[in-house]
């Protein structure tokens, strides 16, 4: 049996689990009650709750017994009560728990099992309403349910961050956090006269400093969306959040098995087909396969992801195959090389810039391609290529984009034409230049001055190559 438990913005002034609630960003107990009962705020998680939280767990459930808490305080506003009573007519798993305000809720999981009836193991995990668990994620913690686990938790360390905006999610990205708290089980068992016997919890982060914790990141078993709503972003000054977020998870790599994402989270990937245009190619990569924003003068897409239905004869190394994303900035200019875009990669190999590379399976497969670009920058178009003669008989036979722009097929000519007309300035083409070359200016430098006055010299380049940016810039 598994119990979980969602505390669905409890008002709980006093609590030191929450920024919002700790003091140290909103001042007073009028403040927090505006803040955590804001209409916008909860119109945006129970949104997230209701339409892919709770449908997942419902997919999650089948084939086991599980009673999902869902905690709130009386203060609730009602329009939020009745969705929460509507759910709970829908998805008999769902047990609604209203407290008064204060109450934290922490024994309600207890009090439920309890009541079940149930004797031996089982396992009790909590779940943030703006987070989800995979379809699988159940069956995985099925074999921990045993005597043996008592006393110790299991997590899941290996999931999918995304940024979601209430309507799209994007940048999808493999993340790998032992001790999350999504989905962290504690291991439990209650005998006959309804005894319990528990792990030693702490805060979710530090639960190994309290009992042995099992990890298991054999699968993706969470997707933890993140948005300016969500309580650690509260961490960040106003106006920063999406830019922090950005920069944040482009550290992880990128997620581009679209069919694992669509199997472990059916909604999400339902929720990308919405409004996607889809294009059918239904040939080899060859040279190129490209698309560009349709219609003259349109503004670039700050928010897009591509899915690629591919098939191929052999697997093909992600270093071969790629989409090569046309970024500018907000003056229309090529972004250069040398200049770093959170989440992308640049290489230099032929006339790519910015970009993914994919790796392509064996057989039928689809790829996701999601990106969210940071403040003032958007994408002109991408081109799908193989830059190998086994990577370029890869056949591409559909393409899905879904974005906050219109695009439409183009050449593979007309694509490396935009390219090129589109500006990049002088300064920026020589850093590219002096970046794609500075392997052999390192080794004709070590030649001529020897290796440590070549050190030296290069050193100094760096430096001063920014500051011509600078002053050329202003």
């Amino acid at each position: 049996m598994f119990i979980g438990q969602t505390r669905f913005s409890l008002f709980v002034p006093q609590s030191g689990s929450w920024r919002a609630s700790n003091g140290k960003k909103l001042s007073s107990e009028a403040d927090y009650r505006a803040y955590l009962y804001d209409p916008q705020r909860l119109e945006f998680r129970t949104n997230h709750f209701l339409e892919h939280t709770v449908p997942l767990l419902a997919q999650a459930a089948r084939g086991h017994e599980v009673t999902h808490i869902v905690s709130f305080s009386e203060s609730l506003p009602q329009r939020w009560k009745t969705r929460l009573e509507e759910a709970g007519q829908q998805y008999d798993f769902l047990w609604l728990d209203e407290r008064k305000d204060g109450e934290q809720a922490w024994d309600t999981p207890q009090t439920v099992i309890r009541a079940s009836g149930h004797t031996g193991v089982y396992g009790s995990y909590r779940l943030d309403d703006d987070d989800m668990l995979a379809t699988g994620f159940f069956d995985a913690a099925k074999p921990y349910l045993a005597e043996p686990f008592v006393g110790m938790f299991v997590s899941f360390p290996l999931g999918v961050e995304a940024i979601f905006d209430g309507t799209h999610f994007s940048n999808f990205r493999l993340a790998h956090v032992p001790m999350n708290s999504m989905g962290l089980m504690a291991l439990c068992s209650i005998d006959t006269v309804k005894n319990i016997r528990a792990p030693r919890g702490g805060p979710h982060d530090l639960t190994d400093r309290y009992s042995p914790v099992i990890l298991d990141a054999r699968h993706v078993s969470y997707l933890r969306s993140l948005h300016d709503g969500q309580d650690n972003a509260m961490r960040y000054r106003d106006g920063s959040v999406p830019e922090r977020l950005l920069h944040e998870t482009g550290k992880n790599p990128p997620l581009h098995d679209y069919d694992q994402l669509a199997s472990a989270f059916p909604t999400v990937a339902e929720r990308i087909g919405q409004g996607a245009q889809n294009f059918a190619v239904g040939k080899t990569v060859g040279d190129g396969v490209a698309f560009a924003l349709a219609g003259q003068g349109a503004q670039g897409a700050v928010d897009a992801t591509i899915v690629l239905s591919l098939n191929n004869e052999e697997p093909i190394e992600p270093e071969n195959f790629v989409v090569d994303l046309l970024v500018v900035d907000a003056r229309g200019r090529k972004v250069p090389r040398h200049q770093a875009v959170a989440g992308l990669k640049s290489i230099n190999r032929g006339r790519i810039g910015h970009c993914h590379l994919v790796p392509v399976k064996e057989g039928q497969s689809h790829v996701v391609v999601s990106l969210r670009l940071e403040q003032g920058k958007s994408l002109l178009g991408f081109c799908i290529k193989g830059l190998e003669p086994k990577a370029q008989k890869v056949s591409l036979e559909t393409v899905s984009v879904a974005a906050d722009a219109a695009f439409h097929p183009v050449d593979a000519a007309r694509f490396a034409a935009l390219v090129d007309y589109t500006p990049l300035r002088v300064q920026d083409r020589f850093l590219d230049l002096l970046v794609d070359r500075r392997e052999s200016i390192r080794k004709v430098a070590t030649r001529l001055l020897g290796q440590q006055s070549a050190e030296r010299a290069l050193a100094k380049l760096l430096p001063l190559y920014r500051r011509i940016r600078r002053l050329v810039s202003h």
